[in-house]
């Protein structure tokens, strides 16, 4: 069927004790007995989350006077001599080191050798640890599941209690700004130079070739979410919405046409279900030259997007593109044969109408089966940046209507904000609202598995 079964995003309480949690718990121990063995200011803290190619947990560094100073996530990999794990390595470190949109390695600051970890080439008998900047906010899953988790707890909770439901497009567009500049930088990666800015904006360089890097790995926990107060006072760029750094690096490329058909297959056959670009999924595809591209991230740039707005993913195997008509930014009317239904065309459903379709048809864009049907860097970030300036000026020019009317009659007061569906003026008030419900503290996220690490029985 065209159209994909949709599933919503929740969260897995129930342990599982199996060959993938008996391997990550290996490579959990491999990594809290090296800090043991090698230095006393390292502290273990708890397991954040493992797969079937590894785990991360989060350690703390100490000053001499035992105070933790700095949290960073550890990875470790269930097999010591995965290929992938020093690529990633070698990515983060070498690559995208600086680049504000990507997660950034860690060094500690005393006692440990260097050389040690994060060592893309195994070298000095390194160990196979990858230290990495630590997340309280978690990734971009956590925030879809604990939405949808909202939408279950408003059913039993007062009205004054309810939270927001959905994500502002306001919000949306931001989170849309971040993935963008990430594709921008794995077009044109930060240039690597003394004195470097600990923190480099991703953009265009007009006079440069872009690169074919692809990152083969996009989904929800791919997506890290920084501490907002980092970036509060970033206005326009972030503001109330945190920045989004996109991790895992394992899996990237840079694609090279020149390859043997047999390799390229070998290097699309990757990436999890329901989130391989088209061009990964028709093997005609794949060997035609310029199959791989900027265009293959934003692909999966715009698939984020959709799980965004939707609180939605799908694993269908089903799941084929469809034509919808879209209105183009010049006005212009097309049918565009995209992966993203229920956004634009015939079947829009309800709870989505509310969402700009400006937003909604550019994330069909994205979703574009056809590359040359997608946006390119520039039109996708400009675009953006439109969008931005437009909410911020109605959320702006909504705050002085408001203010007029209160000197009018002092009284008045706001109407209750409907919890299921964004506005079509979403002004201050909602972006600080939602900040506050899902942004602001640390959400609380337990480990069904915190028994069984320590654990030989189970």
């Amino acid at each position: 069927m065209a159209t994909p079964y949709l599933r919503g995003f929740v969260r897995y309480r129930q342990p599982e004790v199996n060959e993938v949690f008996t391997a990550a718990r290996e490579a959990y121990r491999y990594a809290r007995n090296f800090f043991q063995e090698n230095t006393i200011s390292i502290e273990y803290r708890r397991v954040l989350g493992f797969g079937s190619s590894g785990v991360v947990a989060l350690f703390s560094e100490l000053n001499r006077a035992g105070q933790r100073v700095r949290n960073v996530a550890v990875k470790a990999p269930v097999d010591e001599n995965d290929p992938y794990f020093r690529v990633e390595i070698q990515w983060m470190t070498e690559t995208f080191n600086t680049a504000e949109h990507f997660v950034q390695a860690v060094y500690f600051d005393r006692d440990l050798d260097v050389s040690l970890y994060n060592d893309p080439y195994e070298e000095n008998g390194s160990a196979a640890l990858l230290v990495m900047e630590y997340f309280d906010r978690y990734e971009l899953m956590e925030l879809l599941v604990r939405l949808n988790e909202t939408v279950t707890n408003n059913l039993t909770v007062p009205d004054n209690e309810k939270k927001l439901e959905f994500i502002p497009s306001r919000v949306l567009w931001r989170l849309f700004l971040c993935l963008a500049r990430a594709c921008i930088g794995m077009a044109y990666p930060p240039p690597q130079y003394y004195n470097m800015p600990d923190t480099y904006r991703e953009v265009i360089i007009p006079e440069d070739q872009p690169r074919s890097i692809i990152h083969f790995d996009l989904h929800p926990f791919n997506v890290f979410v920084d501490n907002p107060h980092n970036t509060i006072g970033d206005v326009p760029e972030h503001g109330y919405v945190p920045r989004f750094k996109l991790g895992d690096l394992g899996l990237m490329t840079e694609w090279d046409d020149g390859w043997e058909d047999d390799v390229k297959f070998a290097q699309t056959n990757v990436g999890k279900p329901g989130y391989q670009a088209p061009e990964q999924r028709n093997r005609l595809k794949a060997v035609q030259p310029g199959a791989f591209g900027p265009h293959t991230n934003i692909w999966g740039v715009g698939l984020l997007m959709f799980n965004a707005l939707t609180l939605y993913f799908t694993e269908d195997e089903e799941w084929q593109p469809q034509i919808c008509p879209i209105t183009m930014p010049d006005g212009t009317a097309r049918d565009l044969n995209t992966w993203a239904p229920y956004l634009v065309g015939y079947q829009v459903y309800d709870e989505f109408r509310a969402y700009p379709v400006e937003l909604r048809t550019l994330i069909a864009r994205c979703m574009a089966d056809d590359p040359e049907d997608r946006p390119s860097l520039k039109e996708l970030l400009n675009t953006i940046n439109q969008n931005i300036a437009l909410g911020d000026e109605r959320a702006n020019e909504a705050q002085r209507n408001w203010e007029a009317e209160k000197i009018l009659d002092p009284t008045k007061e706001k109407p209750a904000v409907n919890v299921k569906t964004p506005p079509a003026v979403e002004d201050n008030d909602l972006l600080i609202r939602f900040f506050r419900e899902y942004f602001r503290d640390q959400p609380g996220r337990d480990d069904p598995y915190k028994d069984l690490w320590d654990n030989d029985d189970e």
